[in-house]
Formats: structure tokens, C-alpha cells, sequence
């Protein structure tokens, strides 16, 4: 008689036990203290990749590229981790690589972050994103610099449709260009000097395609600050197509762009 109690008591704590555990379990508190419901403890969040992405600003505003190359990767992982490959974070993360890797002086690896990017802002509605612009003309010299000219004009057309959904515009007058072997380049003022950082000539490479149209324009010298001013002013501007033996043909030539700070 005495074991059929003591039976019955162990069986009696043994589901009380397992029923208290059970409410512990479901409870909502039985998360550790300062973790995401439903988030696993030590996971990348946004708030990191924000943080990281600040100092890697700071580091490349100071020409530290080194420094910030291995906290920007670490942005990409963080971003694509927790908003998925195809989210414009994403995309910014890869130009931010392309960046450092083109500071590196190795183009082939920028080339490969910036089409990653590209291709993720063509997947979303028309946008005149500043970072994707700059991402399609530094891949578009890439193209032209590899003889890809095929592959460069295309890519500056869509560089114009870009510049034309934006709301600055700048237009630019322009003279035709002669062939490079006569060494006859046109030069071109731009009216700009209020809105420009800084002062200065910007030299840019531009192919003109046998409408007159710049097919593609990468800058060569000058302030770093007037660059994309040039460059997008380039882009705008319009030629007569130069003949050779009455047909209309590719040239490439050098314009100048100059900055007045006013």
C-alpha cells in the first residue's frame, strides 16, 4: 500500500514538472535578456551594417582604402544576409566595392562589383540614383578601355536616359570633333561655376558615335571634385558626325570642361 503511494506521488511531480516546463517554453519571457523575438543571438542587423557603413565613408573621405576594404565587404555580407541579394542596400554595398577595388587600381575586380550593382538597380523602377549612375559610366570605361565599344555605347545610352530623369541637367555646346590623328580637339566652356565644389579644367576622353552622339566619356585629369560634372556634361553634349570619304564614322577626342567659382 505504502509503494502504490509513493507511485502515485513521483507520477504526480513528474507531470507537474513537464507541465510548468511546457508554460515556461511558450512563454514570450523565456527569451534571453536583449534578444529579438525570433531573431538568433550574435545575428548581423541593420543597425551594424549602418555603423560600418559610416566609418568605411570616413575611411575612403581619407584615402584609407585599405583599411575600409574588409569592413565594406563585411557590409555586403551583413545586407544581403538580412535584406536578400536583390535590395538597393545591396547594390550600394557592391558599388562601394567597386569603389575601393578602383582606388586599388584593379578595375577588373571594380568591374565585376559594379555590374553586380547594375544589375540589381535595372531590376527596380527607373531611377536616377547618383551611386548607379556613376556605376554605369565607370563600367562603360571599362568596356571602352578593353575595346568592348559595342558594349560601351550601349551602356552610355542608357548613362543619358539616366542623366535625362534627373532633374539637373546641364547642356553643353559643343564643336565637332575632328580625327584624334589631327590632334584638332574642341574645347567646351560650361557655365556651372556657382554650382561647382571647386575650381579647375577637367579633361575628358569622349567616343562620338556616327550620329555625333557621345557614346561614352571618361575623365582624365583634374580635380576629382569636378569629375562627374564633366563627365555628365559630356554625355549631353552634341557633335556634327565627322565623314571619311562621305560616310559617318566613330571618332574619339578630348574635351575640356573649366570650373569658376564665382
Amino acid at each position: 500500500m505504502r509503494n502504490r503511494f509513493l507511485t502515485l506521488a513521483v507520477s504526480l511531480l513528474l507531470a507537474h514538472t513537464v507541465s510548468a516546463q511546457s508554460r515556461i517554453s511558450a512563454s514570450p519571457s523565456a527569451s534571453l535578456p536583449g534578444e529579438a523575438r525570433g531573431q538568433e543571438p550574435g545575428q548581423p542587423t541593420g543597425a551594424e551594417a549602418a555603423q560600418l557603413n559610416a566609418t568605411v565613408d570616413k575611411l575612403i573621405e581619407e584615402a584609407k582604402y585599405k583599411e575600409a576594404l574588409p569592413l565594406a565587404e563585411r557590409v555586403l555580407g551583413i545586407e544581403e544576409k538580412t535584406l536578400g541579394p536583390d535590395h538597393p542596400k545591396v547594390a550600394r554595398a557592391l558599388y562601394i566595392l567597386a569603389v575601393l577595388y578602383h582606388a586599388k587600381g584593379d578595375d577588373k575586380q571594380a568591374g565585376l562589383f559594379d555590374k553586380r550593382a547594375i544589375a540589381i538597380w535595372e531590376r527596380a523602377p527607373a531611377t536616377a540614383d547618383p551611386d548607379y549612375l556613376r556605376a554605369l559610366e565607370r563600367y562603360a570605361c571599362l568596356k571602352w578601355k578593353n575595346n568592348e565599344v559595342k558594349e560601351a555605347s550601349e551602356i552610355g545610352s542608357r548613362i543619358r536616359a539616366v542623366i535625362a530623369l534627373s532633374k539637373n541637367e546641364r547642356g553643353v555646346a559643343g564643336e565637332p570633333v575632328k580625327d584624334a590623328k589631327t590632334d584638332r580637339r574642341p574645347t567646351a566652356d560650361t557655365n556651372n561655376g556657382k554650382q561647382a565644389p571647386a575650381s579647375g579644367e577637367v579633361k575628358v576622353r569622349i567616343l562620338v558615335d556616327e550620329t555625333g552622339t557621345v557614346a561614352c566619356a571618361c575623365a582624365m585629369t583634374g580635380n576629382p571634385l569636378l569629375e562627374e560634372a564633366a563627365v555628365q556634361a559630356a554625355y549631353q553634349a552634341r557633335f556634327s558626325p565627322t565623314l571619311r570619304k562621305g560616310v559617318p564614322v566613330k571618332v574619339d577626342g578630348v574635351i575640356s570642361y573649366h570650373f569658376v567659382l564665382q
